[in-house]
């Protein structure tokens, strides 16, 4: 029983300093995104996804404002597979990769979709699976962001794989149709990124309109329209300054930029 009880604290000792490892990692690689090497950070460890690669959420504390973040790892914990920071995959930022620049796109070239069309009252089934048959694995809302992984046909149906933005970065597959965008539908905007670059576009045009730099701003939040359609994107400005909200039309064009304060 000693021999075990000691294996057992020589085990959970190790993994300690492994998450410790990558919760430094990933504040390393926020600090180089921030540009902020002295900034105080406040981590979590969420644990192994069903693939087995681990969760990591962050946040950053900077002059004037906080930057939220998360980290990936392999199953090992070895090696960060994705960083994602201000509402965006920013992997050009990863150990190794030898570059600095901010994309909207993953990668892999996948891009972000919102979801739409679901009746009121209910939600999308994200399925373990490209069809119905497949267990259900979590739900999604109207308006929820997710990043899409790849798209397949079974049974007449188009089925995409996606990623859910949640705190584990959960997978699973959602009927194209509810994707906007991802069929091809959705009055022309298939052309459009609903995620990085229609925020960024939203960012600018509230800076713009404040009088303040575009790096002063955050974007808070963003949905769909149920009355028009339009994209609605939450724009944080610093110094008491507080929401400000921008609408973008089907085809990525800012149309109305407000102060949502009194």
């Amino acid at each position: 029983m000693l021999i075990a009880g000691v294996a057992l604290l020589w085990t959970n000792a190790a993994l300690a300093r492994s998450t410790d490892a990558m919760l430094d990692d990933c504040a390393d690689v926020a600090k180089s995104f921030y540009k902020d090497y002295e900034a105080r950070s406040d981590m979590k460890y969420n644990g192994q996804r069903v693939d087995g690669t681990h969760a990591i959420n962050g946040e950053i504390f900077l002059e004037n404002r906080s930057g939220r973040f998360a980290c990936s790892f392999d199953r090992h914990g070895r090696k960060m597979t994705e960083f994602f920071a201000d509402g965006e995959y920013r992997n050009a930022y990863l150990p190794g990769s030898g570059g600095e620049h901010h994309s909207s796109r993953s990668d892999d070239g996948g891009e972000y979709f919102v979801v739409a069309g679901v009746p009121d009252n209910d939600v999308l089934n994200v399925r373990s699976g490209p069809s119905t048959r497949d267990r259900i694995v979590g739900a999604l809302a109207n308006g929820d962001k997710v990043r899409n992984l790849g798209c397949e046909e079974d049974g007449g149906s188009r089925w995409c794989r996606i990623q859910m933005l949640d705190e584990m970065r959960s997978e699973g597959w959602v009927n194209a149709r509810y994707l906007d965008g991802a069929d091809g539908s959705g009055g022309g905007s298939a052309n459009v990124d609903h995620g990085g670059q229609l925020e960024n576009r939203c960012a600018s045009a509230v800076a713009r309109e404040v009088g303040v730099s575009a790096n002063d701003v955050i974007v808070t939040n963003s949905t769909i329209s149920e009355g028009t359609g339009n994209h609605v994107v939450y724009v944080g400005v610093p110094y008491g300054k507080a929401d400000w909200i921008c609408e973008a039309n089907r085809q990525g064009r800012v149309v109305n930029v407000f102060y949502s304060g009194e």
